[in-house]
């Protein structure tokens, strides 16, 4: 599990890839997994989540209300 991290703490941490429990997400498809990295993405404030897709896997157009930062750490993200 992920620990929180509030703006106004004084601890920071690491987190390794291999400490993120990846799990399937409802609105991904069977095969997608979903990290929530640091904070709670069912609540207001920060949040960092990673997503695993295999390749070719492909996610219908959405929006969401708020911005967001994607970083891709291998392959090829296409967003339109």
């Amino acid at each position: 599990m992920a620990e929180t991290h509030q703006a106004d703490g004084a601890d920071f941490t690491s987190v390794l890839s291999e400490d993120v429990d990846w799990q399937p997400f409802p609105s991904f498809p069977p095969s997608a997994r979903l990290g929530v990295v640091v904070g709670d993405p069912t609540k207001p404030g920060m949040y960092t989540i990673r997503v695993k897709l295999p390749s070719g896997i492909k996610l219908m157009p959405h929006r969401h209300p708020e911005d967001r930062v994607y970083t891709v750490i291998s392959g090829v993200f296409y967003i339109g």
